[in-house]
């Protein structure tokens, strides 16, 4: 859970210097109920969660099945891009960080 605190405090820090806002449009590769609950209880309203595989647990936000490597979205669709603890699942975690850089503004 180290990284969890570690995101937690960098978002949280963002917020406070103003480069985050908590309307800011947000997009989650590799989402789970953990990522729900972290960007949930910091009060952010506009996030997409996503991951490969389906989620059978009630999530917060917007949930849709799709490959991290392979994003639908069109370049600087988001204003963040999170990964937290899902890309060592990935066969190739850099296409992964490039889809969400590419998505990201």
């Amino acid at each position: 859970m180290r990284e969890k605190e570690f995101v937690k405090n960098l978002l949280r820090s963002s917020l406070k210097e103003g480069t985050l806002e908590l309307g800011d449009s947000i997009i989650v590769v590799g989402a789970r109920v953990a990522e729900d609950e972290l960007l949930r209880e910091l009060g952010f309203t506009n996030v997409l969660l996503t991951n490969i595989e389906p989620v059978a647990e009630k999530l917060s936000y917007p949930f849709t099945q799709q490959d991290a490597m392979r994003l639908e979205y069109g370049d600087n669709a988001f204003q963040l891009g999170i990964v937290l603890n899902s890309l060592h699942h990935m066969s190739r975690p850099h296409l992964a960080l490039t889809e969400l850089y590419r998505v990201s503004a």
